[in-house]
C-alpha cells in the first residue's frame, strides 16, 4: 500500500484555504490514480453537520469541527505526493476504522457532496473488505 491511502489524513495548506486537515475517503482508483478527499473544518454557525467530530475522534481535533463535504474531490494522488515532497502538505495521523466509516457513511448521506462523487464512492464502498 502507497502513503496515500484511505483513512489516511494530510494538512494541506493553500492559499485559498490556509491549512486544512483533509481525510482521504478512498484508495487510489487503479485506472485514475486518485483518491477522494474531503475537508476538515472549525465549526460555525453557517458549517454543515452531517459528520461534526470532537476533541479524541482525530489526534488533529482540538476543538468540535465538521467535515465539509462540500469540499469532496478527487485528487490525483501524484499531486498530493508533490505537495508532500514540497512541504505544502504532511502526513497527519491515520484515522480510526470507525471515524473512517463515519466519514465514508456522512459522504454518502451529505445534500452538499457533489453528484459524482457520490455514485463513484458508493459503488467503491460496497465493494471494500471490511475489517
Amino acid at each position: 500500500m502507497g502513503v496515500i491511502h484511505a483513512g489516511c489524513s494530510l494538512l494541506i495548506r493553500d492559499v485559498r484555504t490556509r491549512a486544512h486537515l483533509w481525510f482521504v475517503l478512498t484508495d487510489p482508483d487503479s485506472s485514475t490514480q486518485k483518491s477522494v478527499l474531503v475537508m476538515l473544518v472549525s465549526e460555525k454557525p453557517h458549517t454543515e453537520r452531517t459528520v461534526s467530530l470532537e476533541p479524541g475522534d482525530h489526534p488533529f481535533v482540538q476543538r468540535t469541527s465538521n467535515v465539509d463535504f462540500g469540499t469532496a474531490r478527487y485528487i490525483p494522488v501524484s499531486k498530493l505526493e508533490d505537495a508532500l515532497r514540497s512541504g505544502e502538505a504532511a502526513l497527519k495521523e491515520d484515522m480510526s476504522m470507525n471515524l473512517l466509516l463515519r466519514v465514508q457513511h456522512g459522504l454518502l448521506a451529505s445534500t452538499h457532496t457533489p453528484h459524482d462523487v457520490v455514485e463513484s464512492c458508493r459503488r467503491v464502498f460496497e465493494h471494500q473488505k471490511r475489517p
